[in-house]
């Protein structure tokens, strides 16, 4: 473009998202659960057992600190493989642990029931249907007539 030589990257940021060569997504993932341990960290301040936040102020700081983070996009990094998803699980784990005052070695499904949460892969897939469902119900999306393939493992 006007003479000048265009340099190869190895990733791309748009509007948030790091999009690699391969569209494997291992670096956004990485990115993404570096700036939600940071948030982690405030939660666990907020979660101290004698001068600390009630429950409920504790998920309410949880989804807006960091459930927010992982959302974001997520129709988008969806698509990324299983193992690498499941790289933010801990950091999910964790911040349910802090909510709920449960042990470190509760299991998880137990942690989900307790605080009202679905796993991040359910979470996934339904952030993507509705996504879907928004797309189709406009006529004037760019995207209304495609055949979007949903993340969804049925």
């Amino acid at each position: 473009m006007d003479g000048r030589i265009i340099q190869i990257e190895n990733e791309a940021r748009f509007l948030g998202i790091l999009f690699d060569r391969k569209l494997t997504f291992l670096s956004h993932v990485k990115y993404l659960r570096k700036r939600c341990e940071r948030a982690l960290n405030i939660l666990k301040v907020f979660s101290n057992t004698l001068w600390g936040a009630d429950r409920l102020s504790l998920q309410r700081i949880y989804r807006a600190a960091i459930l927010s983070k992982l959302d974001y996009g997520s129709a988008i990094y969806g698509s990324a493989r299983k193992s690498i998803l499941e790289k933010l699980d801990p950091i999910h784990h964790s911040a349910l642990r802090l909510c709920s005052g449960a042990f470190r070695t509760s299991p998880t499904s137990s942690l989900y029931v307790d605080c009202y949460e679905p796993p991040l892969e359910i979470r996934r897939q339904i952030l993507s249907l509705h996504y879907y469902l928004r797309i189709s119900s406009n006529t004037r999306h760019p995207c209304h007539g495609f055949q979007l393939r949903l993340f969804l493992h049925c």
